[in-house]
């Protein structure tokens, strides 16, 4: 047999780099600089010398210089006799001190919707608005202020500045200014930005670094290049934290004659266990104590028209007291060291922000599920390039849905961060369970050392202690998110094998599962079933005794007894709701729009009424990449030969069972997808590690998608098959790379959808990016 020939090595393609820096900076100086080369064409023009301006009779114009809105369809402000070609137009604003600087600003809304019409003429000499689209306008972000004429080529008669906001608004728009230069930028942000999205590119071309280089655990030099991706989210997590602990924001939210929103459950979870009470110290109004049914809608609607104060939105009335039914773990790990540590020097301690909560447990989410996908691709395939562990890693946490829980950082998210810590850090140690005897200790089995201990060559052992510890991180879900303590089930195929070997008296193909030193093998057995059932019981007998000490009975959790949209004590939900939730949940069609962000939430109807909540798309389009589930069946033989078939099955099983139960019991809520996503996303990273595993071993040392074209043509002239095979598995994993750059990419823009509200300036500041 003669040897195949080395393949030379790929050489550096340093053009690309270049191109990509010619591409940032053609789009900085040339793209995102339009509306000024486009502006330079009608600076000149000056509006007619009979031009004039007038207030629509929607607006009124104060004192201060400020506009009232009083009737919206009659809120403009129009220049009429304009009579030439308009390219652009400045919104001016007035003074807000009224020019003098040491006087107080005025109270009016800094952010505006506005929309811009042109009067023009048609062929027939007949005149027509012509509408523009609604844009957002910020006081103190310049570049939003300029707006492109709806008709730039044409000769404008007259032009209309609509303002787009509720009666009562007060806006400090002034005037306008036709024709102005707009300014030329350079924005720093949007170069680095730029420039990340140049250097994600590159990092995933066919024959690039990541694909080049394969994986090795254990390797300094890629543990370093691992802590330099996760460093900008580490200072992002430490900012976040400082300033939400710094500077708190508003968590209580009174509102007249409706419900109070507070949003400090935890930290008053944290102040009743440090004061020995299950019940929080709030008040519960006389009026709602002696009303007959204080569950009952139309009951607390009557208390609430008549002004009882406060009634607690999403709280648990129970017995006369307040209480949460969110679990407790976060707040015992958490909250509880935070208000006993602070009231060392503030009398009863300060409340940990959820915020704060939320990026710390947000970040280590993310590195646990990083270090999950590392340690499925090293155990169970090999010659893996590091492209196909940051496709995955990019995979897990967008299907994770970490995105959105990042951009809602409010205590709704708390448990779900909580419990993918736990979920992420369960796994990882089970699958790090089965050890391999070496002279310097033991390491992590791998799955070629499947022959070797076959042979005797290597002996395997299970360490229980590794069992005992995963067990006791996934039954501690039901302190936190109840939903992920189905994950313990995957116990079954992470342990298959030593569940067979232990019960099974002629084992011998099974004899590469770990051992467990004991006399006799129903001891063994009784050992591991003990290591890998009482850890987690231990947890749940720990959050059902809370249950007992707070509402007398171990399985009442308290969600039936909330103040929320129904009375969940006679609701029942409708089935026939259940197949559409489904659909929402998987495939919600998103609603696309003309500007940026270019996606928005998206209302979920239901044949039967029940609550719901609008979203951006179902789970596969935030994480288009899970379409290759659809693949498991055909390489059942590749995940069998790993022996992960059987988890690779199990993950979106089991997340089927989590979505019917969500559908079920909470309806469609965006969130909601945290509790099954990471399951699809486990799953789809063993698929695409599948795909693009080398199955030639031409050339162990550049595995994956840089060598599958060429060690497949080495071939061709007498394996024909084997080329079209190699270029087949090339085109499906390009395909698998883009479905998930485009996961990424929509997800983003998912969650500046959600910020629009929350950072005004800066929504605003991107959205004029994008104003060519």
């Amino acid at each position: 047999m003669i040897a195949p020939r080395p393949l030379k090595p790929r050489p550096r393609h340093r053009w690309r780099y270049l191109l990509a820096l010619m591409a940032v900076l053609i789009a900085e100086l040339l793209l995102f600089n339009m509306p000024h080369f486009l502006s330079l064409s009608t600076a000149g023009n000056q509006a007619s010398s009979q031009s004039s301006t007038l207030i629509g009779s929607g607006l009124e114009r104060n004192a201060d210089g400020t506009l009232t809105v009083t009737e919206p369809t009659k809120a403009y402000i129009q220049v009429d006799r304009v009579r030439t070609k308009v390219g652009y137009v400045h919104v001016t604003f007035s003074d807000p001190r009224g020019g003098k600087d040491d006087a107080e600003p005025t109270q009016r809304d800094s952010s505006v919707q506005i929309r811009l019409d042109a009067l023009a003429e048609n062929s027939d000499d007949q005149q027509f608005w012509d509408a523009g689209n609604v844009v957002t306008v910020r006081e103190n972000v310049d570049a939003s202020t300029y707006i492109r004429s709806p008709a730039p080529g044409k000769s404008s008669e007259g032009l209309r500045l609509w303002i787009q906001e509720p009666t009562g608004s007060t806006v400090g728009v002034k005037g306008l200014d036709i024709n102005p230069r707009v300014p030329f930028r350079v924005n720093v942000l949007r170069v680095a930005i730029l420039a990340v999205i140049a250097v994600i590119i590159l990092a995933f071309l066919p024959h690039s670094w990541l694909w080049r280089t394969r994986l090795r655990s254990g390797n300094r030099r890629q543990g370093l290049l691992l802590c330099g991706v996760l460093t900008p989210f580490a200072l992002l997590a430490i900012s976040v934290i400082v300033g939400s602990i710094a500077w708190p924001g508003q968590q209580i939210f009174h509102n007249a004659n409706g419900y109070t929103y507070d949003f400090n459950q935890y930290g008053y979870i944290a102040d009743a266990l440090l004061h020995g009470r299950p019940w929080l110290d709030l008040k519960v109004p006389d009026q709602l104590l002696l009303s007959q049914n204080p569950l009952d809608i139309a009951t607390r609607q009557k208390l609430l028209d008549q002004g009882v104060q406060p009634l607690y939105w999403d709280y648990v009335l129970f017995e006369g007291r307040w209480y949460s039914y969110f679990g407790v773990l976060p707040a015992i790990v958490l909250f509880l060291p935070y208000q006993a540590i602070t009231s060392l020097w503030v009398p009863g301690g300060l409340m940990l922000p959820s915020e704060a909560a939320n990026a710390l447990l947000l970040f280590i989410a993310m590195v646990l599920m990083i270090l999950l996908v590392i340690r499925i691709i090293n155990r169970h395939f090999e010659a893996m390039p590091l492209a196909v562990v940051a496709l995955g890693s990019i995979t897990v946490i967008t299907a994770s849905n970490l995105v959105y829980l990042w951009h809602k950082a409010n205590f709704y998210t708390v448990p779900f961060a909580a419990s993918l810590v736990l979920s992420a850090l369960g796994l990882w140690i089970w699958l790090g369970a089965r050890r391999v005897s070496t002279q310097d200790g033991t390491r992590m089995w791998r799955f070629t050392d499947i022959k070797a201990t076959l042979r005797d060559d290597l002996t395997t052992t299970l360490s229980l202690k590794r069992v005992a510890l995963g067990s006791i991180c996934l039954g501690a879900n039901v302190a936190c998110r109840p939903q992920f303590i189905l994950a313990c089930l995957l116990a079954l195929p992470i342990f298959w094998d030593e569940i067979v070997a232990l019960l099974s008296v002629k084992h011998v193909k099974y004899r590469y599962a770990g051992t467990i030193r004991a006399g006799k093998r129903v001891q063994a057995l009784l050992l591991f079933a003990a290591s890998a059932v009482l850890p987690a019981a231990l947890a749940v007998i720990g959050a059902l005794t809370y249950n007992l000490w707070r509402f007398g009975s171990p399985l009442d959790f308290g969600n039936l007894n909330q103040m929320t949209v129904v009375n969940l004590q006679t609701y029942q939900t409708p089935l026939g709701n259940i197949p559409h939730i489904l659909g929402y949940y998987l495939a919600q069609p998103p609603s696309l729009g003309s500007r940026f962000p270019w996606i928005s939430y998206a209302p979920a109807p239901l044949p039967h009424w029940q609550y719901t909540e609008s979203g951006v798309g179902g789970i596969l389009l935030l994480c288009p990449v899970l379409i290759v589930l659809l693949l498991l069946p055909s390489l059942r033989r590749t995940l069998r030969s790993r022996r992960l078939f059987g988890l690779a099955c199990s993950l979106p099983a089991l997340a089927v069972l989590i979505i019917v139960f969500d559908a079920y019991a909470g309806g469609f809520v965006w969130r909601y997808m945290a509790d099954f996503g990471w399951l699809l996303g486990l799953s789809s990273v063993m698929v695409i590690a599948s795909v693009a595993e080398r199955r030639d071993g031409a050339n162990p040392n550049a595995p994956g998608l840089a060598t599958v074209s060429q060690s497949s043509a080495s071939k061709a002239a007498g394996r024909g098959h084997v080329y079209h095979e190699g270029c087949a598995r090339s085109l499906v994993i390009g395909l698998m790379t883009v479905l998930v750059l485009a996961g990424l990419l929509t997800s983003l823009l998912a969650g500046a959808a959600i910020s629009m509200h929350s950072n005004s300036d800066a929504y605003a500041q991107m959205q004029s990016w994008f104003s060519f």
